[in-house]
């Protein structure tokens, strides 16, 4: 929410300041005085609109339009020498402030979302109350968007297509089925034919397996004649079956060996690696007063840069304070003369009533 606005150099405004009230707010006032121009005020912060240089004074100094909001400050300036910025002030100021430079005509994404603002929010003395002129569908239309409730309609619309769809399918189908029907009814008498194909399929399928199932036992016949021509060549092999498993024996215990003597080499090999790791280590130890002394170091510099801050933004606020003063210099100075300038010689002054000699 809004609660306050500040415009400054900006059309017939040299420097105006509005506290607006929550909910909606009406600007009254005589013709030409300067309501039109709030609002442009408000949309050159907001839209950028109007661009160019057509709404500032050159005598008047920066133009400046400024937000407050619940939260923090959000305010544009412009300059002479070409300067064009807006800035977010944060109620902590050890946060610092926020700057983006006014690019083209676009707006920083993050002023829009702080801001929030759209053409509804504003409305001139012009145009038509907001709704009221509108037909009862386009009210409807508002309304239905701000719901979502289009999203609704679309969607029982789609389901309500998928239905139609599903029923012209049922119908096609139902169709078709008999359609079929009637066709099966010409092939009654192939049912007894259809018996005796399926019998004599039966009767192929296990012709084939016995043949493939007598070929196998043929294979099986010539493979066991070949293993006990084997058993007999091997014979002399049997005997010597007790030596080879002692052999095995000797083998198996040597691979174990072989297996505990790798795991004590890789865990000797681990205390070397802690070994160098801990004289590596002493060296960081030695370090540690030199860290303490950089993170001081350190925490020094981070104070610094925030008074540093501080000091911009209050050197910003005396640099506008001085043009304010100097431009009010200037035009007492140009009242002064105007002044002298109607109150000739001879003339009686309108302050103390004598006469002017001089």
């Amino acid at each position: 929410m809004i609660k306050n606005l500040t415009i400054q150099n900006f059309l017939s405004h040299k420097k105006t300041e509005l506290e607006l009230s929550p909910g909606v707010n009406i600007i009254v006032g005589p013709t030409d005085s300067g309501k039109s121009a709030i609002i442009r005020a408000l949309k050159w912060l907001v839209w950028n609109r109007p661009v160019g240089e057509s709404f500032r004074s050159n005598w008047g100094g920066d133009t400046f339009v400024g937000i407050e909001l619940e939260d923090r400050y959000v305010y544009r300036a412009k300059g002479k020498g070409g300067g064009n910025e807006y800035r977010i002030e944060h109620p902590n100021p050890e946060k610092g402030d926020d700057i983006f430079k006014a690019i083209k005509t676009d707006v920083p994404e993050e002023i829009k979302k702080i801001l929030n603002l759209n053409e509804t929010n504003l409305q001139t003395q012009f145009e038509s109350h907001f709704l009221l002129s509108k037909s009862a569908g386009e009210v409807a239309a508002h309304f239905n968007k701000v719901a979502h409730l289009d999203k609704i309609d679309k969607g029982l619309s789609t389901i309500q297509g998928w239905f139609r769809g599903i029923e012209r399918n049922i119908t096609m189908d139902e169709k078709k089925l008999e359609e079929y029907s009637e066709d099966l009814t010409e092939f009654d008498t192939l049912s007894r034919v259809e018996e005796r194909i399926e019998r004599l399929e039966y009767i192929s399928t296990k012709q084939k397996e016995l043949r493939l199932n007598a070929k196998e036992i043929k294979n099986i016949i010539e493979d066991v004649q070949e293993l006990e021509k084997e058993i007999v060549s091997h014979k002399s092999f049997v005997e010597v079956q007790p030596l080879v498993n002692e052999i095995l024996k000797y083998f198996k215990l040597i691979n174990q060996k072989e297996i505990e003597l790798n795991d004590l080499e890789g865990f000797i090999m681990d205390i070397e690696d802690c070994e160098e790791e801990i004289k590596r280590l002493k060296k960081f130890t030695s370090m540690e007063k030199e860290v303490d002394s950089l993170l001081e170091i350190g925490e020094d510099i981070t104070k610094k840069e925030k008074d540093q801050k501080k000091l911009g933004k209050l050197v910003f606020k005396i640099e506008t304070v001085e043009n304010l003063s100097a431009h009010a210099k200037e035009d007492i100075e140009e009242y002064e003369k105007e002044f002298h300038k109607q109150l000739g010689k001879g003339k009686q002054c309108p302050l103390c009533g004598s006469i002017i000699k001089k």
